[in-house]
């Protein structure tokens, strides 16, 4: 059983859904479902206020996309696992029992970076202060370096929008300086392994690459004298974006800070 996780939000305790599903062996949708139930029952009640219990919450996926889930107090556990029998409800009701004391008892230790602070001499104490007005600025200024590869990668993951490879040749070109044109883009995908070499479909992704959601096809009809033909175009997800953009950078040495105006 893994270790749930309790944090202090607003001032109180809790744990998300999301872990307590894995506690629980429930899927997180099901959890979602069942804590829905409660809070509209609560809600009836006058006397009673359902985010005593649990409290509406987002998290963020891989992909950058926000999705609902809940933030369960220590009343909140309870009433999960008051509907919980056998082995999981006695684990579950250990494990969070535990997890919200051990917290419950950290935030009323008292602060060690502070007591260590007071406790220097002012010499040490100046010291201290300078290095870590330091770090922060180190941190601050890795921050900005970092921001327009940042912003480049949140707007490719977020978008759903496929180019084609002339589109992201420019694209590297903008964001980092990478000269491959059209054709050596597709020399490149064909060298890395991501398009076929030869025959009819050739510069096509291979089927594994489509899978993983990186390529996309799109397929239109050409008319000629000898009658209609297809022609297939072959074009990169956001998800690919990135994922190529990476493998780019690395191998043509390319600082992610780098972006040409």
């Amino acid at each position: 059983m893994n270790q749930l996780k309790v944090i202090s939000h607003n001032g109180q305790l809790v744990t998300e859904s999301r872990e307590v599903a894995k506690m629980t062996d429930k899927t997180h949708a099901h959890l979602m479902r069942d804590i829905q139930g409660y809070k509209q029952i609560l809600d009836q009640n006058p006397n009673l206020d359902s985010a005593d219990f649990f409290m509406n919450s987002t998290y963020q996926s891989g992909t950058g996309q926000n999705y609902k889930c809940f933030l369960l107090t220590r009343k909140g556990c309870d009433m999960v696992a008051n509907k919980m029998t056998g082995e999981k409800g006695v684990l579950f009701t250990a494990e969070y029992v535990t997890r919200f004391e051990e917290m419950e008892q950290k935030l009323q230790q008292p602060n060690d970076l502070v007591t260590g602070y007071l406790s220097m001499s002012e010499e040490d104490r100046a010291i201290a202060f300078f290095n870590s007005q330091k770090e922060k600025k180190q941190i601050e200024q890795q921050r900005q370096e970092e921001l327009p590869y940042t912003n480049f990668g949140k707007a490719v993951s977020n978008s759903s929008a496929a180019i084609n490879i002339g589109a992201f040749s420019k694209l590297m070109y903008d964001e980092y300086g990478i000269k491959l044109g059209r054709n050596k883009m597709f020399q490149w995908l064909r060298d890395n392994g991501y398009l076929i070499k030869s025959g009819r479909e050739r510069n096509q992704p291979k089927q594994q690459f489509i899978e993983q959601g990186l390529f996309t096809t799109t397929v239109t009809m050409v008319s000629r004298t000898e009658g209609d033909v297809e022609s297939v175009t072959t074009l990169i997800t956001g998800k690919g974006q990135i994922k190529l953009s990476n493998k780019l950078i690395s191998e043509f040495s390319v600082s992610k800070q780098r972006k040409i105006i």
